[in-house]
């Protein structure tokens, strides 16, 4: 299957789509949640982006060994994009990492369960301009909505989860995703943005038809999210000790 390249792109026009239709809302904190205790404060000037890479690239989930995994770094790749709000977030960016998993059976059916689990960490330049590109991402998938890429070959639909998947920490902003490819290819999954002070945690993870891929993703997911969020979680007072 070619089709699993395509889905490590961040659903950038898609949320643009999403947001111009929510134009003008107010964006409250997702679920209700109550402002975190201060973080220390990052002065993007200070900030060595190596080590702040590293940091990061330490907070990603190990795959298997018999994985495909594809790791990237640098500000060079869209997270949010600029066309879906007056504030450029991709701009107040410091940081970023990304490190894409699939299982064999993503990219050949036969040998066995097939899914894929992008994990995408980003430091922005302060804890509000965090939070800002945060809370306009909670308004926008609050919505159904679908896109269909540049060269016609994916279409993706997107929707509010009916209710918290229960496997991340409170206040986590989470959708689901079906996508059809052109050849006619489906994979259904979901895509969860997840805040830490300075820093944005974007995951997103799908599965093909059959092979008990879904319940195998299910089942990864349930044994890698709580260390993922807890290593998240560490990042703010990490960098802040490594800025000294």
């Amino acid at each position: 299957m070619n089709h699993h390249r395509l889905l490590v792109l961040p659903a950038v026009a898609a949320l643009a789509f999403a947001l111009t239709a929510c134009g003008g809302l107010p964006f409250p904190l997702p679920g209700g949640a109550t402002p975190s205790p201060a973080v220390p404060a990052v002065d993007p000037q200070a900030v060595d982006v190596q080590a702040a890479e590293d940091l990061m690239r330490e907070a990603l989930p190990v795959a298997p060994a018999d994985f495909d995994v594809e790791n990237s770094e640098g500000l060079g790749e869209q997270t949010f994009a600029s066309d879906w709000s007056v504030v450029d977030h991709d701009a107040r960016r410091v940081a970023r990492v990304l490190r894409t998993s699939e299982s064999p059976g993503w990219a050949d059916y036969s040998r066995g369960p097939g899914y894929v689990f992008d994990v995408e960490i980003v430091l922005m330049e302060s804890t509000d301009a965090a939070g800002a590109a945060y809370n306009e991402i909670a308004s926008a998938v609050a919505q159904p909505y679908e896109y269909t890429s540049d060269d016609e070959t994916l279409r993706t639909e997107y929707a509010p989860l009916p209710e918290p998947s229960g496997r991340w920490p409170f206040g986590t902003v989470e959708q689901a995703t079906e996508q059809t490819w052109s050849t006619g290819e489906r994979a259904s999954g979901w895509i969860v943005y997840y805040l830490a002070g300075p820093f944005i945690l974007t995951v997103r993870a799908s599965a093909i038809p059959g092979n008990d891929s879904e319940g195998a993703l299910a089942e990864y997911a349930d044994s890698v999210v709580p260390g993922l969020a807890v290593a998240v979680d560490a990042l703010p007072a990490k960098l802040a000790d490594a800025q000294g």
